[in-house]
């Protein structure tokens, strides 16, 4: 459910906006943008590490723009407020039976500056509540003592701007910052980022393109690691959409004028920071708990009311591995379920 993050279906198409005469002003801005992003860059493209990138920075800088998308694609003013419920994941790991809940509320806002640049920002805070049917303590039994894990807590801030050259061609940066810990675990020791920087390509309405360079990070090393990025648009027919980007793709149906459906097959890693619990060799230290998924998901969106939209999914986790690693990187304890397992979301949208 936490995978179908549109919230637009049902929205009347928004006007054609008037084709622009070209003007030699417009040269002054672009040209101050892709300075400061040439800015931002160098000092970033010098520190980072020419390591491939991990499944949870290719994550985070993929949800740091995710988060954004819907706004700045539509030039969307005024705000949206989401709450969902879900169930992310399920199945049996190390003789244990799990079963993960997540609270998730969220804000999108976002307005046009004039005709050429939009802006777009996005809060959210998650709850994450882990149930064990077995042992408590199946993910760091190497160290042989009570180590319960307790609640999980998610914070984030996306920020992110368009500007249009014309009515084909712009530039996109999307960038944020997250935090997924423990509930005792250090704030500070549990940050995220992600970002990417795009050029934009649009067609009528049945194409839309963003292709450009993106970086993340990930709590376990920290280091920033570039990749490309990219993410594509395409409605063939006025009521079917085709979404792909790096880490899985999306088909929408519009059923009818409230109703829609889409299915969607992605994978995603996550990571959380835990509680100190002892230092090496006899404790995980400033430990990581790793979560993986491959999974496929049903979604269905109804329109209730001009301003209120329910959401809600059902999904089939088909490979899923949840690992410990210690202060220094290392695996400490790794479990894997290749056995399919089902996850089930229901949420509001709200939009003023």
């Amino acid at each position: 459910m936490a995978r179908f993050r549109r919230g637009l279906v049902g929205t009347p198409p928004a006007a054609p906006r008037h084709r622009r005469q070209p003007s030699r002003l417009a040269a002054i801005p672009v040209a101050l943008i892709a300075a400061i992003a040439c800015g931002m860059a160098w000092p970033l493209v010098a520190a980072a590490q020419r390591a491939e990138p991990t499944t949870e920075q290719v994550t985070e800088r993929t949800r740091s723009f995710a988060a954004l998308w819907d706004v700045l694609r539509a030039r969307a003013a005024g705000l949206r407020i989401r709450a969902d419920q879900d169930l992310i994941s399920t199945g049996e790991f190390g003789g244990a039976n799990l079963a993960w809940f997540r609270t998730a509320v969220s804000i999108e806002a976002g307005a046009p500056i004039g005709d050429s640049l939009s802006v777009a920002f996005s809060p959210a805070f998650a709850w994450e509540h882990l149930y064990v049917d077995g042992r408590n303590d199946f993910i760091v039994s190497q160290q042989r003592r009570d180590t319960r894990l307790t609640d999980f807590y998610e914070s984030s801030f996306r920020l992110g701007a368009r500007y249009d050259l014309n009515d084909s061609w712009g530039f996109e940066v999307g960038s944020g910052y997250s935090a997924r810990h423990e509930s005792g675990a250090d704030y500070n020791d549990a940050g995220q980022a992600g970002g990417s920087l795009a050029v934009s390509y649009r067609r009528g309405s049945w194409l839309r393109l963003r292709l450009g360079l993106g970086l993340g990070s990930d709590i376990a090393d920290r280091e920033l690691r570039f990749s490309p990025v990219f993410r594509i648009q395409i409605r063939p027919h006025p009521d079917w959409t085709i979404e792909s980007s790096g880490l899985g793709a999306t088909v929408e149906w519009q059923t009818t004028r409230r109703l829609a459906l889409a299915l969607g097959g992605h994978v995603d890693g996550t990571q959380y920071r835990l509680d100190k619990r002892g230092r090496p060799p006899t404790g995980s230290g400033d430990a990581t708990l790793q979560r993986r998924q491959a999974h496929i998901d049903l979604g269905l969106t109804y329109r209730l009311h001009d301003k209120f939209r329910l959401r809600t999914g059902i999904g089939l986790v088909l490979d899923e591995e949840l690992s410990l690693l210690d202060e220094d990187g290392v695996d400490l304890d790794s479990r894997r379920n290749r056995d399919p397992s089902a996850t089930f979301g229901i949420g509001l949208v709200f939009q003023l």
